[in-house]
């Protein structure tokens, strides 16, 4: 009798180690051993852990070429690595890193700290950041300094540190949680072309105004300025000269503001944001030819680009600056703002709004709006405007969003 009660002991605390959380459970033996071999002697359970670690390292040997990224490993070596006490395995054991790349459930990691500083390896989410769902798609960016074990194959990211700021959009019209673009970024250069493919000013203005929300700093970058008349690339420019933007004029192709453009990356970590087709990845190749980024055409009949960058990818240029290459976007809504708070994210419209009759104006339809005077003088830019009002009838639900059925990115 003393021995059935004690298995039953023993059976309801395993019970209730199951019924416990993963992240709140500690294994102090593999979970394999919780049928049979916990009811058996611990002589038993020692030899079953020794079967399970020389199956695990044959397992390993098998598979030595997939698991070391392709160079081929001594077997001895491997059984050693498998059959290493848990002690120095400890999930605990982590170095800093900094995200690079973000490729579906892959995550590339340049280690910052320890023998390996400076190499790259392909990680993988584990713990919370894995199982839990948040009001983010994605809970690592490029950009982001994570927590790295390399206790696995492949070695698994932990925990992601304390970030200075961050770019997010929608995720999809299905799904409404934030897209964590990037993180961690001094600037974003929005990149726009005034030609092939023409300029967008509601594109433009959406990025503007979320870096505004996220506390960025922006500069936009009006490329291929080769292929715009003079008069309509001064009045362009003055649009967001009047909004307080930096605006810097490019072309890959005579060279035009190259040497501004590479001043401004200088000692600092910068993305580069902006449509399909508008030069992101031709500008990076002028700046530091040994990158080597693949190039893309546009389209004669849609006057847009193609894809050519399917993800975000963290690039060090050859001067010690750092720069952040994003695919194009087709649609890009702000995440988390509302009406009120979308009035502040456009300076001019701020600046005025001062003096509406209505303490609480949209700016759309009151009597007495100053803005909306603003804009009949001229004192605001009616492109401008109009990018305002589409998203605040996005916010407020009265428009059904032509980007609905534009193609995700």
């Amino acid at each position: 009798m003393p021995l059935v009660g004690e298995r039953r002991a023993r059976l309801g605390d395993q019970h209730a180690l199951e019924r416990m959380a993963a992240r709140e459970r500690v294994a102090h033996e593999p979970l394999a051993l919780q049928q049979q071999p916990l009811l058996a002697p611990r002589a038993d359970r020692a030899r079953a852990l020794e079967r399970r670690v020389v199956l695990r390292a044959d397992d390993f040997v098998r598979h030595a070429e997939r698991f070391c990224c392709g160079r081929a490993v001594r077997p001895d070596r491997a059984r050693r690595i498998a059959s290493a006490p848990r002690a120095h395995r400890s999930m605990s054991q982590t170095q800093p890193g900094r995200v690079t790349r973000y490729d579906a459930r892959i995550v590339h990691v340049e280690l910052l700290s320890g023998p390996e500083r400076g190499r790259v390896r392909p990680c993988v989410l584990r713990g919370r950041l894995f199982e839990e769902r948040t009001q983010a798609k994605n809970p690592v960016a490029v950009g982001d300094v994570v927590d790295v074990s390399l206790d696995g194959d492949p070695p698994g990211i932990e925990s992601v540190h304390e970030r200075k700021n961050f770019l997010s959009r929608v995720a999809s019209s299905h799904d409404p949680r934030a897209q964590i673009l990037c993180a961690n970024v001094d600037q974003l250069l929005n990149i726009a072309s005034v030609a092939k493919p023409k300029f967008s000013s509601h594109r433009t203005d959406r990025i503007l105004a979320a870096c505004r929300w996220h506390r960025i700093e922006a500069v936009l970058v009006l490329n291929k300025v080769d292929l715009c008349e003079r008069e309509d690339l001064v009045d362009l420019c003055a649009t967001y000269v009047e909004a307080g933007v930096r605006v810097v004029q490019t072309s890959a192709t005579d060279g035009t503001g190259l040497d501004e453009l590479r001043e401004i990356l200088s000692n600092k970590v910068s993305v580069l944001y902006g449509g399909s087709g508008v030069g992101k990845s031709t500008l990076l190749n002028k700046l530091d030819p040994s990158l080597k980024i693949a190039e893309g055409r546009i389209s004669r009949y849609w006057d847009q680009g193609r894809h050519t960058t399917s993800f975000s990818q963290l690039h060090k240029l050859s001067d010690g600056s750092t720069v952040i290459d994003t695919p194009g976007i087709r649609v890009f809504r702000l995440h988390a703002v509302t009406p009120v708070e979308l009035r502040m994210l456009w300076p001019e419209i701020a600046r005025e709004s001062a003096r509406c009759t209505l303490p609480d104006c949209t700016h759309d339809h009151e009597p007495g709006c100053a803005v909306y005077a603003a804009v009949d003088e001229g004192r605001i830019r009616a492109t401008r405007y109009a990018s305002y009002l589409e998203m605040l009838d996005e916010l407020t639900g009265r428009k059904t969003d032509e980007a609905e059925a534009a193609p995700e990115e």
